[in-house]
């Protein structure tokens, strides 16, 4: 409440007094209408010390004219301003840029603005108290549409500028100078497209915004901000003729590239994506033709359909590798990486992966993006590599490896790359190697983030690795019922990518509860899908898997022919060219049968 009330000696006053007959939380709860409430104080004060609204009267009447007004239209920024963004909103106010340095010096010296220093620069603001004051003096003036409407402009063009000269300076500097406009922005956009808005400026508003909430991992309110622009487009391109084809492309782009985090690889994404090719294609516009291509590869990857996605990706290579665009051939190894890791061609992926971040160069690369400038394919790439090196046998490298790309998505500070990391690599190769000290570690970082930022699919995700987890630590009926329980969520969200090692921890955590028919049934259910979709890189496990069941279950002869299953997959995976696994589970395996059939 003091850092509401700005710690105003006079409103701190006022609100005691206040408190004692309504209590703290009510009067918290009612500090928006604060001249009101904040009423009553000693009947031997001043009467300009009796309210707050009072004192803030007296001292209005004091400003010269000049003053009175850019102090109403100054009320319209939220968490400041810079001298430049409040002589813009002086001249739309009718004022010269002279008028306004003199009414913004005359405001500091009466302590109506205080003033920060950031950088190299000053930034202004009102106290909450005044601001509240200012913009009840706008409306009583009839001037809040017109002051709205230049603040909106103000941010729409800041935002323009920072899009056209993005690449002049490193991402972050946007990003922090985006930061500390968020409240600025929020407010623009929340009346830009409400029904009393200004929709065109709206629109353009939301196109502008929405990659930097993106970049932000504001996720959320990237899907919020854009559907409520698009909603609007429909009914605006009616009124007015026609709506930017541009600002449209990159408000469906966004609400297709933050939808796969907030709801999943559902059929509203790939329909979002699919909507994004049509109109770009229609439009002629190459550039969102291939992010819209990168958005439906991505949507059948994340959803587990490997066959298809292995599909996508190459057309993606073949359309990057003609485009002649150096930035898209970089790129399109990673793609073709992570479809042929998935589909179960180790030694190729891992092939390109190795390329791809060989020749990865961030100033070459973060001049293409699907919606934000900020994801760094070097650190996601080493990623995927890790993984292929898991499956290739080299279990200590491949965790050494991911642990280095979670370092690397720490520093670089992008909370999609950090969880990218952890849901891809290092939780699952911990929980694969048996090392549940780093995997709770990793969990706890990934509940941490996924529940923060909305990101539904990974929040899922993560509460499937718990359950994992502990079916390692504790292992009876609980854990199984627990992951049981958790896989279904993630089912529900459309990820299935990171189903397959799900269900064979389920069916192992099943058959050491000797429920062994019941794991039967997890693993086939496995095997079926793997096999639907064409998803070969965990295959050779569960095959492992099923044939430690038919032994449980003395189906012997059934049992060796899993195992060979698993010994066929491992050699393409190239297991037996790797130094680090002496031996695979499979062979061990295979041997114990053919002692047992022999006996």
């Amino acid at each position: 409440m003091c850092r509401r009330l700005d710690g105003i000696p006079l409103a701190l006053e006022l609100a005691a007094s206040r408190a004692a007959l309504l209590g703290i939380g009510l009067l918290a709860e009612h500090l928006d209408d604060r001249f009101r409430i904040l009423t009553g104080g000693r009947r031997t004060a001043l009467p300009r010390h009796q309210t707050l609204k009072a004192t803030l009267d007296w001292s209005y009447r004091l400003l010269s004219r000049d003053e009175q007004k850019l102090l109403r239209w100054l009320g319209m920024f939220v968490n400041g301003f810079t001298l430049d963004a409040a002589c813009a909103m002086a001249e739309h106010a009718g004022l010269t840029r002279m008028e306004a340095l003199d009414a913004v010096s005359g405001l500091v010296s009466r302590s109506l603005l205080t003033t920060d220093f950031e950088g190299s620069s000053y930034r202004y603001r009102l106290l909450e108290s005044t601001r509240a004051y200012a913009l009840q003096q706008l409306d009583d003036n009839g001037e809040r549409l017109s002051a709205a409407g230049a603040h909106a402009v103000l941010f729409l063009q800041m935002l323009e500028t920072a899009q056209k000269r993005w690449a002049e300076r490193p991402v972050v500097e946007w990003l922090g100078e985006f930061t500390r406009e968020l409240g600025n922005l929020r407010t623009a956009l929340d009346w830009t497209l409400g029904e009393r808005g200004d929709h065109a400026t709206g629109i353009a508003l939301a196109a502008v915004t929405v990659p930097y909430l993106y970049d932000l991992s504001l996720v959320e309110e990237c899907c919020s901000r854009a559907r409520a622009a698009l909603r609007i487009v429909p009914s605006e391109a009616r009124e007015v003729g026609s709506v930017d084809v541009e600002a449209h492309l990159r408000l469906m782009s966004a609400l297709a590239a933050a939808l796969v985090y907030t709801e999943g690889p559902l059929t509203e994404t790939r329909e979002a994506w699919t909507l994004v090719l049509n109109e770009a294609l229609q439009a002629g516009h190459a550039n969102y033709v291939t992010r819209a291509r990168w958005g439906v590869w991505n949507w059948h990857q994340y959803s587990g359909r490997a066959r298809d996605a292995l599909m996508l990706a190459r057309r993606f290579g073949d359309l990057a590798r003609s485009s002649g665009d150096a930035t898209l051939v970089v790129l399109s190894g990673r793609v073709e990486g992570i479809a042929l890791h998935y589909a179960g061609d180790q030694c190729r992926a891992r092939e390109l992966l190795e390329r791809m971040i060989e020749e990865y160069e961030v100033k070459l690369l973060s001049r293409w993006h699907t919606t934000g400038f900020r994801i760094d394919h070097g650190i996601v790439a080493r990623a995927t590599l890790a993984r292929v090196r898991w499956v290739q046998g080299e279990r200590g490298g491949a965790y050494d490896l991911a642990a280095r790309c979670f370092d690397s998505a720490v520093q670089y500070d992008h909370e999609i790359v950090i969880c990218y990391v952890l849901v891809e690599a290092l939780v699952p190769i911990a929980l694969l190697n048996g090392d549940q000290a780093a995997a709770r570690h990793g969990i706890d970082v990934l509940h941490e983030l996924s529940t923060r930022f909305g990101f539904t699919i990974w929040s899922a995700c993560c509460a499937c690795y718990d359950a994992w987890l502990a079916t390692l630590e504790s292992p009876g009926a609980d854990s199984i019922a627990l992951l049981t329980s958790a896989i279904s969520p993630l089912r529900a969200t459309g990820y299935l990518a990171q189903l397959s090692p799900l269900q064979g921890q389920l069916a192992v955590a099943l058959m050491k509860a000797s429920r062994d028919k019941k794991a039967l049934t997890v693993i086939d259910d496995a095997l079926r899908h793997a096999d639907d979709n064409g998803e070969r890189w965990y295959y050779a496990e569960l095959c492992r898997i099923k044939g430690d069941v038919l032994c449980k279950l003395d189906r012997h002869d059934e049992a060796q022919r899993w195992f060979a299953t698993s010994l066929d997959w491992e050699q393409r995976n190239g297991v037996e060219r790797t130094v680090a696994r002496e031996a695979s589970a499979a062979r061990a395996s295979l041997r114990v049968v053919s002692v047992q059939s022999r006996a």
